[in-house]
């Protein structure tokens, strides 16, 4: 596989309908924190809100010009140039190490093209996968917490950290290790 097989592309109209169909499948749902089937209107407003707003982005990962999945950071504190991040797959079968891929291209973006300094990510506790996944990438697990839901459930939670620092120090290895 070839980094340039890869890209990112902001998200346009075409996309909105892809991404809610995503958002609402039952792989990427169960393992969220907000469970519940998102009304089309509320993806809209959602998606609207993104448009024209430094503070929040979103993008679609592509291989090789097919969407695969959704990325997107969340600035939290421009002080210290603190975001929240977070991505997943679509519903496609993809290729064995698509979501690692997927991670490496958003830290790149996020740290490089965004330029934060430091990125944080929650995991629900229990979501084995995604604590692995992030450990893979080079976070660190910083504390456990409950998280309140919109509907106010309270769900163990875990928060995750990577500085730029660390990751300029760890890419050129996990791109070697996960492009061949």
């Amino acid at each position: 596989m070839n980094k340039k097989d890869f890209s990112l592309k902001t998200i346009g109209p075409n996309d909105i309908r892809i991404i809610y169909d995503w958002r609402n499948s039952d792989r990427v749902r169960f393992n969220m924190f907000e469970s519940e089937i998102i009304p089309f209107e509320n993806h809209l407003k959602w998606c609207e809100g993104l448009k024209n707003n430094t503070r929040s982005k979103c993008v679609m990962f592509q291989w090789k010009g097919e969407n695969i999945g959704v990325i997107t950071a969340k600035e939290l504190d421009s002080n210290i140039n603190k975001w929240i991040w977070g991505c997943y797959l679509g519903d496609g079968n993809y290729f064995q190490g698509a979501g690692t891929l997927m991670g490496l291209f958003a830290l790149e973006y996020c740290f490089e093209k965004l330029n934060i300094d430091l990125l944080i990510g929650e995991a629900v506790a229990k979501n084995e996968t995604s604590l692995r996944f992030n450990a893979r990438i080079g976070f660190k697990t910083e504390a456990t917490f409950l998280k309140t839901t919109s509907l106010g459930r309270q769900i163990p939670a875990i928060l995750l950290t990577l500085r730029k620092g660390e990751w300029d120090n760890i890419k050129d290895g996990l791109f070697l290790k996960y492009l061949n």
